[in-house]
């Protein structure tokens, strides 16, 4: 299953340095679980799916914030930009690999680095590397082996273009068929 992707904080072909893996537990987050991925590397946020900014500015622990709707209703945040950092508007249309922000350290931040989350159109978070490396049509490899991939299971399908729902346990598939 391959299609339109772009590493948030890489380019196409390069995935950053992860630094805080998807599913991490802690209590200090709204959920106890960290739902994206921190990732280092350039010092720009880009989009990973051509979609429309629905929200651009501060947002609480997530510091700067920008989250783009792509067509096919999955959404994508990146955050903790750095204060004057947002390089496109609300509204706009913004393609796959576009600049979205400048690396920054606000919010919940310890220091400069970008914080991705991908939401798939029935609301369920998924590991964005697993999500982005499916779309580039490679072998996806989880970031948290206790937690690849699937919102609060710790165990994936094999099939790693899947997930397994965190209320039904029902496998889905990430994007296409």
């Amino acid at each position: 299953m391959s299609g339109e992707a772009f590493w948030a904080n890489g380019t196409k072909d390069r995935k950053p340095y992860v630094t805080r893996v998807y599913g991490h537990r802690d209590p200090g987050y709204a959920r106890g679980w960290h739902t994206g991925v921190d990732t280092v590397g350039y010092n720009l946020n880009h989009a990973p799916q051509a979609g429309v900014v629905i929200f651009i500015g501060y947002d609480g622990s997530y510091g700067n914030t920008i989250v783009v709707r792509a067509n096919d209703g999955t959404t994508h945040r990146t955050a903790h930009g750095r204060p004057g950092g947002f390089l496109v508007g609300y509204g706009q249309r913004v393609e796959a690999g576009q600049p979205l922000m400048v690396q920054g350290t606000t919010g919940m931040s310890t220091g400069i680095h970008n914080h991705q989350e991908v939401k798939l159109p029935n609301g369920d978070w998924i590991d964005p590397i697993i999500w982005t490396e499916a779309r580039l049509g490679n072998n996806p490899t989880p970031t948290n082996p206790t937690n690849p991939g699937i919102a609060g299971e710790g165990e994936d399908a094999m099939g790693r273009e899947y997930y397994r729902h965190e209320k039904t346990g029902e496998v889905v598939v990430i994007a296409g068929q």
